[in-house]
């Protein structure tokens, strides 16, 4: 192996540079008898150095071990920057991933506290609107007002009395249902967003009743 860093360097640099070739052979690799002025010293040619002169097979060996030596430990560096990079990567993509199930997580939490509200939202509307249904005051959306919306509002208002009731009508109450929210969203009971909106909100508080028909409380 080499002596110094700088022995190294020189070394690395003789396939680039017949000069420098010819500087190694004559100023610090070669025997004192060897650097004789007028020495050709190393040739550099296509098939790799030759070494005209009187040059030892130990010598050759010794040179020609250096420079497989030089690029084995080059091999294996860049071998070892690959793994150093693969393993980088690999890092990078598994917190990738961890982050986004985190994100997943999260956006699926948020989705879920947004549920949970809006139902006690409705829960709590519901109950309202029962208390108002049991003591005959229940106050209805002005798209209700007409004759024929507050007839199959009462089938609803019925069934939802008793579970006796909802079991025998359930099917004409589930028409009562379709048939308002259609005349809602075709504008056949009122033209004003915000009336459409409040009847199809009360269509929903009716619904929450009939799901717990009779698990609200006396």
């Amino acid at each position: 192996m080499f002596k110094s860093t700088l022995q190294f360097a020189i070394v690395s640099m003789l396939f680039a540079s017949p000069a420098m070739a010819q500087l190694y052979v004559n100023k610090s690799y070669y025997p004192a008898e060897y650097r004789h002025h007028g020495h050709h010293g190393v040739i550099i040619v296509n098939q790799g150095p030759v070494y005209p002169g009187p040059v030892s097979q130990t010598d050759r060996w010794r040179f020609q071990q250096s420079i497989r030596e030089y690029h084995e430990a080059i091999a294996a560096q860049n071998r070892a920057e690959v793994k150093r990079r693969e393993l980088e990567i690999a890092q990078l993509q598994v917190q990738r991933n961890t982050l986004q199930e985190s994100v997943v997580a999260h956006h699926a939490e948020q989705l879920l506290t947004r549920r949970l509200n809006r139902q006690q939202r409705i829960d709590h509307e519901a109950r309202e609107l029962w208390q108002q249904i049991r003591s005959s005051s229940p106050s209805w959306p002005v798209a209700f007002a007409t004759p024929w919306a507050m007839e199959r509002l009462h089938v609803i208002v019925d069934a939802a009395k008793s579970r006796d009731s909802y079991s025998t009508n359930s099917g004409t109450v589930e028409i009562a249902f379709d048939e308002l929210r259609q005349a809602i969203r075709t504008q056949q009971l009122t033209e004003v967003r915000d009336e459409r909106t409040d009847a199809l909100k009360t269509l929903a508080r009716l619904e929450r009743i009939l799901e717990r028909v009779l698990k609200l409380p006396d």
